[in-house]
């Protein structure tokens, strides 16, 4: 049986379909046909995000988007986006940040694809002001400590001593590290920025010891193949198990090694602005967050029950 436009056809093991999902027990193929025109349409969205410079994690995400939105039946009317976007709030499977990235999906691909101008009358999510977790000091150093690869441990510490996030970690190169200026270059970060963050001694120390040990060529911390950098699946991986190992009740991930640079330099009187620059932030306001985590004063102030 095979109905198009989108819709499901069933076929035997022996047909080649293009895209299938295996039930084993029913030895039968659920298979998923996309028409021609949408394809056409995937490529066209794909072409043009990549002729506006957007990432390619973005391209991924806007054409995942998009194909499941009109694979469901959903038309790019003003109705039936209200109504996938509402159905997507009342599953509350989707936090507001990923509602609203399918938001901007959808307008993207009505504007320049579609070209309809219909945007979401719903407008964007109220995100809600989630402080991010931060680790002590102590902490931080518990779980670099608890490190015995090298590889690892430098990956660990200098994502909390420059506050790198994981993927500019993963993609850096030996020659972005300046040890002269205790320095290090972060090329072609979030929004294609570049930027300089701060080298600590302990961490050229460190680094210093692993290039004379590991001698990395083309990336700083190769993965499975020497011509390839380290997955950031990898080192997210690394993080979960150091955690549950070392019994840490936070709800923390690598990403919280970052947000523990910021508000430890913040607690210890560092200028916003110049942790802005730092972190790579293009908005202040985003920076300003972790004034709400950065609380000595408070801590000073001695509890009545004391």
């Amino acid at each position: 049986m095979f109905v198009h436009n989108g819709s499901i056809s069933i076929s035997k093991l022996e047909d080649g379909p293009k895209i299938s999902l295996l039930f084993p027990l029913l030895n039968y193929k659920i298979c998923i046909y996309y028409t021609t025109c949408m394809d056409e349409k995937i490529v066209e969205l794909t072409n043009i995000l990549k002729l506006k410079g957007y990432s390619f994690r973005t391209i991924k995400v806007y054409s995942s988007n998009i194909s499941k939105f009109i694979s469901l039946g959903y038309e790019f009317t003003k109705d039936s986006i209200n109504s996938y976007i509402l159905e997507l709030i009342e599953s509350n499977r989707y936090k507001e940040n990923t509602i609203n990235q399918i938001i901007n999906s959808i307008n993207f691909y009505s504007k320049y694809v579609d070209k309809c101008g219909i945007k979401c009358g719903i407008g964007f999510l109220k995100k809600q002001k989630i402080l991010p977790e931060v680790l002590s000091i102590e902490e931080v150093k518990t779980v670099i400590n608890s490190i015995s690869n090298l590889k690892h441990r430098v990956i660990f510490t200098l994502i909390y001593s420059s506050g790198l996030r994981v993927g500019e970690v993963v993609v850096l190169k030996p020659e972005d590290i300046d040890t002269g200026r205790n320095l290090i270059h972060i090329k072609r970060a979030k929004g294609k920025k570049d930027r300089y963050t701060l080298l600590s001694n302990k961490a050229k120390e460190l680094f210093n010891y692993y290039i004379d040990m590991e001698k990395p060529r083309d990336y700083l911390f190769p993965g499975a193949k020497y011509s390839s950098h380290i997955s950031i699946r990898s080192v997210q991986a690394i993080m979960n198990r150091k955690v549950k190992d070392l019994n840490i009740k936070k709800h923390v991930r690598v990403h919280s090694l970052r947000h523990s640079f910021a508000t430890h330099l913040l607690e210890q009187g560092t200028d916003i602005r110049y942790i802005q620059e730092l972190l790579g932030h293009k908005n202040i306001k985003t920076t300003e967050l972790y004034t709400h985590v950065a609380l000595p004063n408070i801590r000073m102030i001695k509890n009545p029950l004391d």
